[in-house]
């Protein structure tokens, strides 16, 4: 059976060293490939990026050159933004693709919710909110001087 390379991206600030553990916890068929970033672990003697591109691009030319068979991308927190662009770059360049993607840590860039700013929201706004959230008991909301203080 065909090894697979998983090439891991990591949250902001993080570096190679979150995902060496992998390495003896996933089956021998997958072998755990830490990108590290500029500024970071091994690399910590590089200046960090001024921006997003140069980020994308550093990491493509990482990662391309040891592309050799089948492989996956994982991404997490920050590093699944990275490993979406990363993607695009892929395609745009005509790339062989990943097997899989994996993002994790963060959400779909198309569910970002608007923040909700509670201290400025009004007693009726503020309720309907939490109750919205849920896991408050009802009893709350409906004694005023407990909701008072809540």
């Amino acid at each position: 059976m065909t090894s697979i390379k998983l090439f891991c991206l990591p949250h902001a600030g993080g570096s190679s060293i979150a995902f060496q553990g992998w390495k003896s916890k996933v089956i021998p068929l997958i072998k755990v490939c830490p990108i590290e970033l500029k500024g970071r672990g091994i690399r910590s003697n590089e200046s960090f990026y001024k921006n997003f591109e140069e980020a994308i691009d550093d990491i493509y030319n990482v990662l391309v050159p040891t592309i050799d068979g089948p492989y996956a991308i994982l991404g997490h927190s920050m590093g699944s933004w990275l490993a979406l662009e990363l993607y695009y770059k892929l395609l745009q360049e005509e790339a062989s693709l990943p097997l899989h993607m994996i993002f994790s840590g963060n959400k779909a860039p198309h569910s970002q919710r608007k923040e909700i700013i509670y201290h400025k929201l009004s007693n009726e706004e503020f309720r309907k909110a939490i109750q919205k959230i849920g896991g408050t008991s009802n009893k709350i909301f409906e004694n005023q001087e407990i909701f008072s203080i809540f």
